[in-house]
């Protein structure tokens, strides 16, 4: 399941890795320090800020009310290339900003997350750490939190990714219909289409 705020400190994501069992030493460096320690690598530097989306979906096709999913968010990071030009992994610090909305009600979630993601390019793996969920109500009362690691082996002919680690607690995209529908107040339905909502979008 995005944008506009680019601030992401890497400091808060440490902290966070670290308190979720995961190695900080290999899984959540910061970019900076990573480029320095690649010094045989050529390194990209790129910030992107990801379009805007919505979803939505009437009551009956994902879950018992009219459903409506808006994203933003952003990365900054880069690419690291060896000396001919292929490349080596990625790392990337990522802000989410999603709303959630029962339009039956009116009922909102909203949520501003940060996490990390190393991509390996050549043995196609990709490791996640961070918040994975962190929804408030109007009130600012936390409804939903989930934070660690997950980690894929992904497909480049197709796209696909299949997890081969997550930490015990961690709610994945996948989830996200069984989640949010019932904090928002419904139950779900048809989770064929869940692919569509915007947030988890890969970077």
């Amino acid at each position: 399941m995005m944008r506009t705020a680019m601030t992401v400190i890497a400091a808060t994501l440490l902290l966070t890795v670290a308190a979720c069992g995961g190695s900080t030493a290999d899984t959540a460096t910061s970019v900076d320090s990573m480029q320095s320690s690649a010094s045989t690598l050529r390194y990209e530097r790129l910030v992107m800020e990801w379009p805007h989306e919505e979803f939505d979906a009437p009551a009956g096709e994902v879950c018992d009310f009219h459903l409506s999913v808006a994203g933003d968010g952003g990365q900054k990071g880069g690419r690291f290339y060896d000396a001919n030009g292929v490349r080596v992994k990625a790392i990337w610090e990522v802000t989410e900003i999603n709303t959630f909305r029962n339009l039956d009600t009116g009922y909102t979630l909203h949520e501003t997350i940060n996490y990390t993601i190393h991509r390996d390019f050549l043995n196609l793996v990709e490791a996640r750490n961070g918040v994975s969920w962190q929804t408030r109500d109007a009130d600012g009362r936390l409804v939903i939190l989930s934070a660690g690691r997950v980690v894929e082996a992904y497909d480049l002919e197709t796209g696909s990714f299949a997890i081969i680690f997550k930490t015990a607690k961690t709610l994945l995209l996948e989830d996200w219909a069984q989640v949010m529908v019932p904090a928002l107040r419904g139950t779900p339905g048809n989770l064929l289409l869940t692919a569509r909502v915007p947030k988890g979008r890969k970077p």
